[in-house]
């Protein structure tokens, strides 16, 4: 399945911000890897909003989750919000990810820990590009 714009747009941004984190270039993964961006020792998983952080909830699918649990340790989830005007992005560490998974048929993270005041918010509006050169 091809990514979304808004997926592709957030992807674009966390690449640029961790290519600035780490001085490296970040490995773009294809679809059903189980996380988006390899970046050091990290597997990321990008998550994407227009909106802000009100009624927020992550769904992870089974690849994910598989490979979230193989590499737990170094699996982060990065949510970057506000895509149209300014955006913002939280990076959920795995110390709040596992104890905040609600399982059901898929494996959600509500928004609450995405709102959470202890995970910092990141100013990543100078990685914004328009849409049309995405």
């Amino acid at each position: 399945m091809k990514k979304n714009s808004t997926e592709r747009k957030a992807i674009e941004i966390v690449k640029k911000f961790e290519q600035e984190r780490t001085n490296e270039i970040p490995e773009e993964m294809p679809n059903g890897h189980g996380y988006d961006i390899k970046s050091g020792n990290r597997f990321i998983e990008v998550k994407g909003t227009y909106g802000g952080l009100d009624k927020v909830w992550v769904v992870l699918h089974h690849t994910f989750f598989k490979k979230m649990w193989n590499s737990g340790r170094n699996y982060y989830i990065y949510f970057v919000y506000n895509l149209n005007d300014k955006p913002k992005m939280k990076i959920i560490n795995p110390e709040k990810i596992f104890p905040n998974l609600e399982i059901e048929p898929k494996y959600i993270l509500r928004g609450k820990i995405i709102r959470d005041k202890e995970i910092d918010e990141i100013d990543v509006s100078k990685f914004y590009t328009d849409s049309s050169e995405i």
